[in-house]
Protein backbone atom coordinates (compact mmCIF):
# COMPACT_ATOMS: atom_id res chain seq x y z
CA UNK A 1 0.00 0.00 0.00
CA UNK A 2 2.69 2.48 -0.97
CA UNK A 3 0.06 4.99 -2.07
CA UNK A 4 -1.19 5.28 1.53
CA UNK A 5 2.09 6.73 2.80
CA UNK A 6 2.28 10.50 2.30
CA UNK A 7 5.47 12.47 1.70
CA UNK A 8 7.56 9.56 0.46
CA UNK A 9 10.82 10.69 -1.17
CA UNK A 10 10.66 10.69 -4.98
CA UNK A 11 13.49 8.12 -5.26
CA UNK A 12 11.51 5.63 -3.19
CA UNK A 13 8.43 6.15 -5.33
CA UNK A 14 10.45 5.52 -8.52
CA UNK A 15 11.98 2.38 -6.99
CA UNK A 16 8.57 1.00 -6.01
CA UNK A 17 7.18 1.89 -9.45
CA UNK A 18 9.93 -0.18 -11.11
CA UNK A 19 9.27 -3.14 -8.81
CA UNK A 20 5.55 -2.89 -9.52
CA UNK A 21 6.16 -2.77 -13.29
CA UNK A 22 8.39 -5.87 -13.15
CA UNK A 23 5.80 -7.79 -11.14
CA UNK A 24 2.94 -6.68 -13.41
CA UNK A 25 4.87 -7.91 -16.49
CA UNK A 26 5.64 -11.25 -14.83
CA UNK A 27 9.33 -10.40 -15.25
CA UNK A 28 11.22 -12.02 -12.43
CA UNK A 29 14.76 -13.27 -12.17
CA UNK A 30 17.94 -12.78 -10.18
CA UNK A 31 17.81 -9.03 -10.76
CA UNK A 32 14.40 -8.71 -9.10
CA UNK A 33 15.53 -10.76 -6.10
CA UNK A 34 18.63 -8.63 -5.71
CA UNK A 35 16.71 -5.38 -6.16
CA UNK A 36 14.16 -6.33 -3.49
CA UNK A 37 16.93 -7.29 -1.06
CA UNK A 38 18.88 -4.07 -1.64
CA UNK A 39 15.68 -2.08 -1.11
CA UNK A 40 15.10 -3.80 2.22
CA UNK A 41 11.90 -5.47 1.05
CA UNK A 42 11.57 -8.78 2.84
CA UNK A 43 7.90 -9.61 2.19
CA UNK A 44 5.59 -9.25 -0.79
CA UNK A 45 1.88 -9.80 -0.24
CA UNK A 46 -0.10 -10.91 -3.30
CA UNK A 47 -3.89 -10.78 -3.23
CA UNK A 48 -5.16 -13.74 -5.26
CA UNK A 49 -8.79 -12.69 -4.93
CA UNK A 50 -8.74 -9.24 -6.54
CA UNK A 51 -11.04 -8.46 -9.43
CA UNK A 52 -8.99 -8.08 -12.60
CA UNK A 53 -8.62 -4.49 -13.79
CA UNK A 54 -6.07 -2.13 -15.25
CA UNK A 55 -5.52 -0.70 -11.76
CA UNK A 56 -4.06 -3.88 -10.25
CA UNK A 57 -1.41 -6.29 -11.43
CA UNK A 58 -2.65 -9.71 -12.50
CA UNK A 59 -1.81 -12.03 -9.58
CA UNK A 60 -0.83 -14.81 -11.98
CA UNK A 61 1.86 -12.59 -13.50
CA UNK A 62 3.02 -11.45 -10.07
CA UNK A 63 3.39 -15.05 -8.94
CA UNK A 64 5.19 -15.86 -12.19
CA UNK A 65 7.71 -13.09 -11.53
CA UNK A 66 8.26 -14.22 -7.95
CA UNK A 67 8.50 -17.90 -8.94
CA UNK A 68 11.31 -17.06 -11.38
CA UNK A 69 13.27 -15.00 -8.85
CA UNK A 70 15.82 -17.15 -7.01
CA UNK A 71 16.11 -16.78 -3.28
CA UNK A 72 12.47 -15.86 -2.71
CA UNK A 73 10.34 -18.21 -0.65
CA UNK A 74 6.57 -18.58 -0.52
CA UNK A 75 5.66 -18.50 3.18
CA UNK A 76 1.88 -18.17 3.00
CA UNK A 77 -0.90 -18.18 0.45
CA UNK A 78 -4.40 -16.81 0.81
CA UNK A 79 -7.38 -15.70 -1.20
CA UNK A 80 -9.41 -17.66 -3.65
CA UNK A 81 -8.55 -17.10 -7.25
CA UNK A 82 -7.16 -18.80 -10.29
CA UNK A 83 -3.57 -18.66 -9.09
CA UNK A 84 -1.33 -21.14 -10.80
CA UNK A 85 0.33 -23.26 -8.07
CA UNK A 86 3.93 -22.29 -7.41
CA UNK A 87 6.60 -24.86 -8.07
CA UNK A 88 8.33 -23.82 -4.87
CA UNK A 89 10.37 -20.67 -4.74
CA UNK A 90 13.86 -20.71 -3.50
Amino acid sequence: MRNAVPLVPAGNIRMLDEIEKSLARGAGGPGLSSYLARAGISHVVVRNDLVRSDAVADPILVHQALDHSPGLELVADFGAGDRVPARGRG
